[in-house]
């Protein structure tokens, strides 16, 4: 990828140009004023690149980026209104100058060489020596090393219950995923779930504990909560305790609700929180491994069959009347379950392996 094509990231993250910024000299300097004269459009984008570079932490030996921006200045100070040298060739000796002499060229002033080696010798020696302490003081403190962050999955069929780093205790029902880091930061506790999930938040009032289900963050210190996020909905379900919940990509202040045990938010089209009551047993029935069906259509029956046993569900033919199935089930196989939902819905069923099909007469 040419130079052309960086962002301010890459910017950053190159060797050359840190080079620059840090430690500019004659030749690099006159490589990115023609550059710059080439591409004026990305001006900007070098500026924001510089502009985080200095300010990057410097161990304080007497040098600071402020310190060096006003020497600079006074460079420029001196050097306003000397004459040069008939045809002599301008390079400005700092990146920020470089910058800005793409600004308007007929803006510049020549400068007076003898004069300007005098001070560019002071700052580049108190760069080299701020630079080096800094880079001395890195080689002397590591970084601390990156957080991974792990994955705890129940596959289609199965469930899966764990404990968290800081003693959340969480269930995930059947096709779920939660994401978190392998330590928490000392600020807060976050963790993301995508599917169902029952949570038992260990009480840590210093770290509040969030979990994010799309653009839904739920807030809690200690509590027990259900969250679910598919296809369906995203649903916080409080059960004891107390928790906020918000949405992440807006206005905070404006979409938050509090919830207290037995109330719960549902997501309305991705535009808004709604607050309402809950059925503590359906909601939470899978956690006692049991499955119950409160005139259910057919697209819940067979997504929530699907899931739960692990399978894949066909229908053949049409139903010969809407589907409104209620039923309870606790440690049930799945053919058995499939005879109760047949024999109230008039239809039969074969199963080969992971393959189920529902049969319409």
């Amino acid at each position: 990828m040419s130079y052309s094509e960086f962002t301010v990231e890459d910017f950053v993250l190159n060797k050359h140009f840190q080079k620059w910024v840090f430690s500019p000299d004659a030749e690099s300097n006159l490589f990115w004023q023609g550059w710059l004269q080439r591409h004026p459009e990305k001006k900007a984008v070098l500026q924001e690149a510089r502009a985080f570079l200095i300010k990057l932490p410097r161990v304080n030996y007497g040098w600071n980026s402020e310190l060096e921006e006003i020497l600079w200045e006074s460079i420029s100070r001196e050097t306003r209104g000397v004459k040069k040298a008939a045809n002599a060739k301008v390079v400005p000796l700092h990146a920020a100058s470089v910058l800005a002499s793409t600004t308007d060229q007929s803006q510049h002033r020549p400068w007076n060489y003898h004069k300007v080696s005098r001070v560019a010798t002071t700052v580049l020696l108190i760069l080299s020596l701020g630079l080096a302490s800094y880079l001395g003081a890195r080689k002397r403190k590591k970084d601390p090393p990156p957080i991974a962050y792990l994955t705890k999955e129940a596959l289609p069929g199965t469930k899966a219950n764990f404990y968290l780093p800081d003693g959340t205790r969480v269930d995930l029902n059947a096709g779920s995923t939660l994401y978190y880091p392998e330590r928490f930061s000392s600020q807060e506790r976050v963790v993301e779930v995508q599917g169902e999930a029952y949570l038992e938040v260990a009480k840590d009032h210093t770290r509040p504990f969030k979990v994010k289900t799309g653009v839904v963050v739920t807030e809690a210190l200690g509590t027990i909560f259900h969250v679910r996020n598919d296809q369906e909905e995203v649903a916080i379900a409080l059960l004891e305790g107390k928790v906020q919940v918000s949405i992440e990509t807006t206005d905070q202040n404006k979409d938050k609700l509090i919830l207290m045990p037995g109330e719960q938010a549902v997501l309305e089209h991705e535009k808004r929180l709604v607050k309402d009551l809950f059925d503590v047993e359906k909601v939470t029935a899978w956690t006692r491994n049991t499955i119950l069906f409160e005139n259910a259509e057919q697209q819940e029956v067979v997504h929530t069959l699907e899931q739960w046993y692990g399978v894949t569900i066909s229908t053949q033919g049409q139903a010969s009347k809407p589907w409104n199935f209620t039923g309870k089930f606790q440690d049930k196989s799945l053919e058995y379950v499939l005879q109760s939902v047949g024999y109230t819905m008039d239809f039969h069923f074969t199963i080969e392996k992971k393959d189920v099909r529902i049969i319409y007469p």
